[in-house]
């Protein structure tokens, strides 16, 4: 089955043709990379992945120096590991835009857009902290050919908004928590309607906009070789929420990402990035994709 509404199948094909920072959801302003030790983990966050862009390895202070875990599987482990990635990236001149970057205690959580000579890359990252420092990163990125009219990339990202409705953080963690084992892991497509607001939704995969319900109601008569077989965690600020499910499979293991957006207690947002998980002999690091 092409697994959407949640990872859809133009995605599978982007995956295999593979600053001017917007204003955040933090509340300061992003600090230059001379005080890195004195920003917040929202802009500790948004320092290292800006270095893509720039090269400028300072905000590598903000990295544990000996606790640091990297989950990125083309990535080797460690500090030096994240400096080689950050030093080859800046090489090659790409552009970088951190669009939203929410805090859930311990962890930031962000999204980014990366323009590159042809291509652009949307990804999620993830980051968790301790004492101050960054010491553990999950992300999850398509590439795919950039689009030659701006306003087609614009449907991808959205409208950047601030974080709303922090009471009610837990009450929207709980309920993307019940939508991913009532609809996904069931998995029962049909029943997302009950979650959603249909005259506010909006799904980020331009592919499917129109007629949204239909397309559903067409993916739950088909095979669910797409489908999440695991959540491993639900991250959420506000009425922001970030899933991170696993699909479990030796044909093609897959790592999924769904950010939502809820108002009034239904889903009116939704983006979502599917990447097959590399064979083991393919790994830069062994800590695998997960490991929350």
């Amino acid at each position: 089955m092409r697994y959407l509404l949640f990872s859809f199948l133009p995605l599978l094909f982007f995956w295999s043709c593979t600053n001017n920072t917007t204003p955040s959801n933090s509340a300061t302003p992003t600090a230059t990379s001379t005080d890195t030790k004195q920003m917040m983990p929202q802009q500790q966050a948004e320092a290292v992945l800006n270095a893509f862009q720039t090269g400028d390895t300072a905000p590598l202070r903000s990295i544990h120096p000996t606790q640091y875990k990297q989950h990125d599987l083309a990535v080797a482990d460690g500090v030096d590991g994240l400096r080689q990635a950050i030093e080859a990236s800046a090489a090659v001149k790409p552009t970088v835009k951190v669009l939203r970057t929410f805090q859930d205690g311990d962890f930031v959580f962000t999204q980014t857009l990366t323009k590159y000579a042809d291509t652009t890359e949307l990804s999620f990252d993830v980051f968790r902290f301790a004492d101050g420092l960054i010491v553990e990163h999950w992300d999850n990125a398509v590439r795919f050919p950039t689009p030659k009219n701006e306003a087609d990339l614009e449907t991808f990202v959205g409208k950047v908004l601030p974080v709303t409705d922090r009471d009610k953080t837990e009450e929207n963690r709980a309920l993307v928590n019940r939508l991913a084992k009532e609809v996904l892991l069931d998995p029962d497509y049909e029943r997302f309607i009950q979650f959603m607001d249909p005259d506010q939704y909006t799904e980020h995969n331009p592919y499917i906009q129109e007629g949204l319900l239909t397309y559903m109601a067409e993916l739950a008569k088909e095979d669910s070789s797409f489908t999440p077989t695991r959540i491993h965690k639900v991250l959420a600020d506000g009425d922001y929420v970030l899933l991170i499910t696993e699909r479990e499979s030796e044909r093609m293991p897959l790592a999924l990402y769904d950010l939502f957006r809820i108002a009034g207690g239904k889903v009116v947002e939704h983006w979502n990035i599917l990447s097959p998980v590399p064979a083991r002999d393919k790994w830069k690091n062994h800590n695998g994709a997960f490991g929350f």
